[in-house]
């Protein structure tokens, strides 16, 4: 049931018990739990995934994008057995807890426009990584996958608000569409406190891996965590590209920028702008506008 918050502290009270509130569904920790540990076999895996039409398709999706076949395509199996270990067990951990806060929303909440955006910025988040650690190498111990893994969670404030306070979040909502601004901005404006450290909490809550918190909390700020600054700066502009190139989460007219200071740094070249499109059309997403380099 959601519940009426009128102050931050409340709120942040919310999302540190989000392990009661909202506990992970059972399903979610049988896999992650399948994926984690060396008893698993590829056959058992298999039969996990296959339980979930929707993260089979993201599945095959993903490796078709990340790993092009020559053949035209993937099996289940053969797409498992492309990703390592390490990045299967992100990578799905990620997926189904996406899937699963798009789903069973309040009707007023944009479950398709949110998840959407989430996709197509993990999917451009992954595009500048590899292309900008090719040039100079990033120092960090991320990987590809890791950086997709985090960049897919980075809005994760904003279906939990509407889960666990449904009224807080329809007062947000109504006030940005009423002033014009983002839902995370006004969020900030009106409670005095940043959605995305709320977030970061339920992650921990949550025991999800530190990497997922740490991109939640700081993808607005990455001066703040200097250890993983690039990866953040990365994962922050690919959420300003998502946001104008596929729409943002907000379903009405608001600024979405794009930094300059990110945009002199990371700025796309033709060749980014069509990788870019080619990740769209693997994930069976359409921009919202034409491409511009």
């Amino acid at each position: 049931m959601a519940i009426e918050c009128t102050n931050y502290d409340n709120l942040s009270l919310l999302f540190r018990r989000a392990g009661h509130l909202m506990p992970l569904p059972a399903d979610f920790q049988e896999l992650s739990q399948a994926v984690g540990s060396d008893q698993t076999s590829m056959r058992q895996l298999e039969i996990y995934v296959t339980k979930d039409p929707i993260l089979t398709a993201a599945v095959l999706r993903h490796a078709s994008f990340v790993f092009p076949s020559s053949s035209g395509g993937y099996s289940l199996r053969t797409a498992l057995m492309a990703m390592g270990t390490r990045e299967l067990r992100s990578l799905v951990s990620s997926l189904v807890l996406h899937q699963r806060l798009a789903e069973g929303q309040p009707s007023h909440f944009p479950s398709e426009r949110y998840s959407n955006y989430s996709l197509a910025t993990a999917a451009f988040a992954r595009v500048l990584f590899t292309k900008r650690d090719k040039v100079e190498p990033i120092a960090t111990h991320w990987n590809a996958d890791d950086v997709f893994s985090a960049a897919l969670l980075h809005g994760l404030g904003l279906p939990m608000l509407a889960r666990l306070s449904e009224p807080a979040y329809r007062r947000t909502r109504d006030w940005c569409q009423m002033k014009g601004h983002t839902f995370y901005e006004g969020f900030e404006t009106m409670f005095n406190g940043s959605l995305h450290e709320l977030a970061a909490q339920a992650a921990e809550a949550w025991s999800l891996s530190p990497q997922f918190s740490l991109v939640i909390r700081w993808v607005g700020r990455p001066d703040l965590a200097p250890e993983q600054h690039d990866v953040l700066a990365i994962i922050q502009y690919a959420s300003q590209l998502a946001g104008r190139l596929v729409g943002p989460v907000e379903d009405w007219k608001c600024a979405t920028p794009l930094s300059p200071e990110l945009t002199a740094r990371f700025g796309l070249s033709e060749a980014d702008v069509v990788d870019l499109a080619s990740a769209l059309g693997a994930y069976n997403l359409k921009p919202a506008s034409p491409f511009a380099a």
